[in-house]
């Protein structure tokens, strides 16, 4: 990933804290516009994939099943195009959080990035504003996922286009709460990791391929809707709906996608408006 961002200037900084632990945010921007007399630059914000369960901002390994690009790839491209400021938060992973948990970094973060985070920006580069009118929302699966709903149930943060690569979470879909159809040969794993969680353990990061046997594990054992939770709004189709604004959607599927079906997007789901 290094070598993707050798055209950039990176900034870390923290949107928030939970029981002291930092959640950070990072903010890259491009070295042309960093060395320019006056930039106004549009707002790229990418949230990493991963299944809700595993992943890290700026890590995008999971490797796409119906492009030679990653969305990272592009929005790279895109960031240095446009001269965009491309930013990355970090939020919380299942099973240490719920879903309701993540939204609620999630919403926190945009919150965050229209409060502090021009400031953040022109205190290490004084020419570079960021344009809050042009701002785009991009990921891979659950990155994907949360782009999405980032612009469907935060409405006021005029998010204007979203980039997204196999979104999907349709927790309705059967594969993902009906478990094996028949009883496991072995003790289930995410029962093993639950019993020794701490109380209160917030996890941030698992880079690719840390965890990965986890997030399958959850996602065989039908366990996700559990461990989300019961809060409707993760229901994309729901969010879609209830939406007062929509942007402009781009998306990605691979038609052979074993883990995200393109028969089960949620673009199958028609608002009424």
């Amino acid at each position: 990933m290094v070598h993707k961002l050798q055209n950039f200037q990176q900034l870390e900084a923290v949107y928030k804290r939970v029981d002291g632990i930092p959640f950070g945010v990072s903010i890259l921007v491009p070295k042309d516009v960093a060395s320019s007399d006056e930039a106004k630059c549009p707002l790229l914000v990418h949230l990493h994939g991963g299944g809700l369960v595993i992943g890290t901002r700026l890590d995008a390994p999971i490797m796409p099943l119906c492009t030679t690009l990653t969305v990272v790839d592009r929005e790279i491209q895109f960031a240095s195009y446009q001269g965009a400021v491309l930013v990355s938060p970090s939020y919380r992973l299942l099973p240490e959080a719920t879903g309701s948990d993540i939204l609620c970094d999630i919403s926190e973060f945009w919150a965050w990035a229209h409060s502090h985070l021009p400031a953040a920006v022109s205190v290490i580069w004084p020419n570079v504003t960021i344009d809050l009118t042009r701002i785009a929302a991009g990921g891979e699966s659950a990155g994907g996922y949360l782009a999405l709903q980032s612009a469907f149930l935060f409405p006021e943060m005029a998010i204007s286009l979203v980039m997204a690569q196999y979104p999907t979470l349709d927790i309705s879909d059967p594969k993902f709460h009906s478990g094996p159809s028949q009883a496991p040969s072995k003790a289930s794993l995410v029962d093993e990791y639950l019993k020794r969680l701490e109380p209160g353990a917030i996890r941030l990061s698992s880079p690719f391929p840390e965890k990965l046997e986890l997030m399958m594990a959850i996602l065989d054992e039908g366990r996700l809707p559990g461990l989300m939770g019961h809060d409707e709004r993760m229901v994309l189709s729901t969010s879609m709906e209830r939406s007062k604004r929509l942007p402009a959607i781009w998306i990605v599927q691979g038609k052979d996608d074993q883990i995200v079906s393109s028969e089960r997007s949620f673009l199958c789901h028609t608002p009424d408006h």
